[in-house]
């Protein structure tokens, strides 16, 4: 698989070997007698491919089957996979099996595997899986309930391509009252280690009118949290139409445009590359009462030659002078970021270096992982490899570090007042009473911790809670009563 080395590169295999025809397996027809079956999905990876798992299910859903993430009572199961890293593709082959097997004894009347598996590996799938109904690579995926409703031919072939789509219907997998919104697709910034330009193609912005029709339509459906994502927020409008200059100008207005959409109440950034940041994003953050005081920057190391190693754009000294920048700009921001360990040729004193990086930067969050050795991209033929072993050294006493400084972080915040918003009521085991599991403007979906606050109210609400106590990532609390 040759490597990909540039936005260039990236553009000129979009049209080829980035989008190759798959031949579609069918053992249908699905629909018998006019009765639709259920159709249960499994969603694997990342908030952009949960995005795209929403819209294949309102698709089926309005053409009147049954939706369902119970894959025990469902006779079809749609697998949305991933394929970032290898532990991800591992993942993905495992589900794929679990589900083969019971398609191969009837369990199941169909098996339809979707996303960024199909779309990066092609023979592969058909040769290990026999029993699955259809791989069906990205962008395709809007083709699933013709698919599942009989109307494709056997044998038909599928092309895959990168359309910047109008909204698209949503059956949103999230609770009702927070949702992501996907602003781009693709990704230009070419890192050394990433799969992603080849997967999902070169940066498309959605259209500015497009993303606020999309906000409109979900506030319309009770969603108060926005969370914008893609794989590098920051850049989106690079892509469009007229150029300008500062990226962020694009962004700046987009924001504006989206806190004025009604009904919604939080706007969270998710995924903005250090080299894409400008003030202008600062000061749209900062401005915007809606805009969370969050950030998530990951800036993947802090030593110049293995920044450059990785083709990350920006040097060690830049990073520290844009978290103080951000710091400055946006009082109180929670930063968000991630770590990557073991990179080829990683010495034993430049990750000492990350480390003394990671303890006086004191992110509020941090994520790490080990490098991986992906064919196809330029940091896979480098020399001197990293011993697994290693890796998982250097993984395990960075977050042993980030522990630490969490804990500080949170145990900061006992006796504070913050606003929540209720994604759930847990009975607490007295009777009557419950507990209520949410998110401060500074916790994120799925990556972050909770805040768990004693009192009476709903999911959706947002509330006032005082800080009572904290651990490494969650924090307990009382409701405010007014």
């Amino acid at each position: 698989m040759p490597a990909l080395n540039s936005e260039a590169d990236i553009r000129e295999r979009a049209g080829t070997e980035a989008c190759p025809y798959r031949k579609l397996r069918r053992y249908g027809p699905y629909v018998k007698n006019n009765v639709k079956p259920i159709v249960a999905f499994v969603s694997l990876g990342c908030a952009k491919a949960l995005v795209d798992t929403e819209q294949m299910m309102a698709q089926l859903a309005q053409l009147g089957f049954p939706i369902s993430f119970d894959t025990q009572s469902a006779d079809l199961v749609v697998v949305n996979t991933c394929s970032f890293i290898e532990p991800a593709r591992r993942e993905s082959f495992d589900v794929i099996r679990e589900f083969e097997e019971k398609r191969r004894d009837g369990r199941i009347a169909g098996l339809f595997v979707v996303g960024c598996l199909p779309q990066l590996l092609t023979q592969e799938l058909s040769t290990e899986f026999e029993h699955v109904d259809a791989f069906v690579p990205l962008n395709e995926m809007s083709r699933l309930a013709e698919i599942i409703g009989g109307s494709v031919a056997e044998e038909s072939e599928l092309v895959c391509c990168h359309p910047v789509r109008d909204p698209a219907p949503r059956l949103l997998a999230t609770p009702p009252h927070t949702a992501y919104l996907k602003i781009a697709e693709g990704c230009d910034n070419c890192c050394s280690y990433c799969l992603i330009p080849r997967i999902r193609g070169p940066l498309v912005s959605r259209r500015a009118e497009s993303i606020v029709v999309e906000a409109r339509q979900l506030a319309a459906m009770g969603v108060k949290e926005l969370n914008l994502v893609a794989q590098d927020v920051a850049a989106w409008g690079r892509d469009l139409s007229p150029r300008i200059e500062s990226i962020s100008l694009r962004l700046d207005s987009l924001i504006d445009d989206l806190c004025a959409v009604d009904g919604i109440e939080w706007i969270r950034l998710l995924y903005a590359h250090p080299a894409s940041i400008d003030s202008r994003l600062l000061e749209a953050v900062a401005r915007n009462e809606k805009v969370c005081n969050y950030l998530d920057v990951p800036v993947q190391h802090s030593e110049d030659r293995i920044l450059t190693a990785m083709n990350r754009r920006i040097t060690g000294q830049a990073l520290v002078d844009l978290i103080a920048r951000i710091r400055a700009a946006v009082p109180g921001v929670v930063l968000r970021t991630t770590v990557m360990v073991g990179f080829p040729g990683e010495t034993g004193a430049e990750f000492q270096q990350l480390m003394a990086f990671v303890q006086e930067t004191r992110f509020d969050r941090l994520g790490a992982f080990a490098y991986c050795r992906e064919s196809g991209t330029r940091a896979a033929s480098l020399r001197k490899q990293v011993p697994d072993e290693v890796k998982q050294e250097r993984l395990d006493a960075v977050m042993q570090l980030q522990a630490g400084i969490s804990h500080d972080k949170n145990a900061a915040l006992v006796g504070k007042e913050l606003d929540a918003i209720i994604d759930q009521a847990v009975p607490s085991g007295k009777r009557g009473t419950a507990i209520l599991i949410g998110r401060t403007r500074g916790q994120a979906p799925d990556v972050d911790g909770v805040i768990r606050i004693k009192g009476d109210a709903s999911p959706g609400d947002i509330v006032s809670a005082i800080v009572t106590g904290a651990d490494e990532y969650d924090l307990e609390a009382e409701l405010v009563v007014a």
